[in-house]
């Protein structure tokens, strides 16, 4: 395993960026969207300026888990009683608070089920997972829906879902009737299984992740990642990870070719979709190349620079320089 970047005292969730897919963490004050490659910051996205990420300044830790909608609108939760949304263009914030009538939340692992409407939220203080449903509009959730998903999980900590809807929850703790596992969850909450962790008897599961849980598809969808005692572990499964619906979604299924042009002097590669412009995609060696591969699919730079509109989306290019 090769150390990325370093990013602090502390780092936890963290997700890719539907729209560029740029890695996305948590740190303890700041969430920051980082480069792929090389861990640099690009941008960041939301910063802890009053320490309600622990505790008002009294608690340990920062930024727990995030999880997006295929628009770029994000959730995050903090180790406390805070669960927070922030729109993509930073024009909506929402900080949900949850009085002590709710217990001593410790909010954990998110994942958000856009196609479905709700979201899923690992309550660590409680040792459950609760569901909220989510407005499809503006994918705010509603916090009167609250409802307990599945029994009991002790220290219930990262999440995340399969291509059948299973759940996938992180038991971080030796206690309860699955300890120190991977709890699996119908789509009802009926357990079905565990995978255990059997490092040592104090073994614990912390977060975990399929391969191609990324937006729109990644590589190995039937390996499973699990992160606990202070490593990085995998399993092959039969069942294939979910993705994540949306943009590039949409782009994977793609077969027309998009409307393009060259920015001037001749650096840029820009892409124009239905109904919108899209920010630039960078191409430094733009002046050299006579073409682009799209997913698998040859674009010939001819003599004029108008195509036929695909669907609406982001499409990612890699450029081959002739």
């Amino acid at each position: 395993m090769t150390k990325l970047v370093n990013i602090g005292t502390y780092s936890n969730g963290l997700d890719f960026q539907p729209v560029d897919r740029n890695l996305v963490v948590c740190g303890a004050s700041q969430i920051t969207e980082r480069d792929t490659a090389t861990g640099a910051v690009l941008k960041i996205i939301a910063t802890d300026s009053t320490g309600e990420w622990t505790g008002g300044g009294t608690g340990s830790g920062g930024a727990n888990d995030l999880t997006f909608a295929s628009n770029g609108d994000l959730y995050w939760t903090s180790f406390n009683q805070h669960i927070y949304f922030q729109s993509e263009d930073g024009t909506v914030k929402k900080d949900w608070n949850f009085s002590s009538s709710y217990g001593n939340c410790e909010w954990n692992g998110i994942e958000y089920i856009e196609e479905k409407g709700f979201i899923y939220v690992c309550q660590y203080g409680k040792n459950r997972v609760v569901t909220y449903q989510v407005n499809p509009a503006t994918h705010v959730m509603d916090t009167s829906t609250m409802k307990q998903f599945g029994p009991s999980i002790y220290g219930c900590d990262g999440i995340t879902v399969d291509s059948n809807y299973n759940v996938y929850v992180c038991n971080n703790s030796s206690q309860g009737t699955y300890p120190n596992s991977v709890v699996v969850l119908d789509s009802t909450g009926a357990v079905l299984g565990s995978i255990k962790m059997t490092q040592s008897s104090s073994s614990s599961a912390v977060n975990c992740v399929f391969g191609n849980s990324m937006f729109g598809g990644g590589p190995n969808p039937h390996m499973f990642y699990i992160t606990g005692d202070s490593g990085a572990f995998k399993v092959q499964l039969n069942v294939a990870g979910r993705v994540h619906p949306g943009i590039a979604s949409t782009a994977l299924n793609w077969r027309a070719a998009p409307r393009f042009q060259y920015a001037s002097p001749r650096t840029e590669l820009r892409l124009f979709l239905t109904g919108s412009a899209n920010p630039s995609i960078a191409n430094t060696r733009a002046a050299q190349s006579t073409g682009f591969n799209l997913f698998g699919q040859r674009v010939i730079f001819g003599s004029t620079s108008a195509f036929a509109a695909p669907p609406s989306g982001v499409y990612v290019l890699q450029g081959e320089s002739r």
